[in-house]
């Protein structure tokens, strides 16, 4: 099991990503906007989202820092917006963990594959952490 993290921004994720990656010396990984995602269950990307940043990577001194700007409709916290990520290596894993962490009878993401991961959800925690929880092959 490996812990990483996910960094939110407010629309200036490109930025961040640019200048981290000077900072760091590291190259942008991953790098997908709102309107690469494939229309699936009803999403389509809004226009101010299209350009937004959904996913990119930057592995600095060997841990992988995931970046993502909010896209529109979700709240945006200076401060809180750090996500924690686990990565595991069963189905099941994903399932338990979310089960434990998940306190919202309205969870993010409930377990479910996905265009990104074969297996992912994201949960609420009592401490009003948020957790992506991804099944690694």
């Amino acid at each position: 099991m490996a812990l990483d993290v996910f960094l939110t921004f407010n629309g200036n994720c490109r930025e961040a990503l640019d200048f981290y990656s000077g900072v760091f010396k590291s190259n942008i990984e991953g790098l997908m906007t709102f309107s690469d995602a494939p229309a699936s269950d009803g999403y389509v990307a809004s226009e101010s989202d299209k350009n937004k940043i959904m996913y990119a990577s930057l592995n600095i001194s060997g841990s992988t820092v995931m970046f993502s700007d909010t896209p529109d409709g979700m709240p945006y916290n200076a401060g809180n917006n750090i996500v924690l990520t686990v990565n595991v290596t069963e189905r099941a894993e994903v399932e338990r963990l979310f089960g434990a962490l998940n306190i919202d009878p309205n969870p993010h993401m409930p377990p479910q594959q996905t265009f990104f991961a074969e297996y992912y959800a994201m949960a609420a925690d009592k401490f009003g952490l948020i957790w992506n929880i991804i099944k690694q092959p």
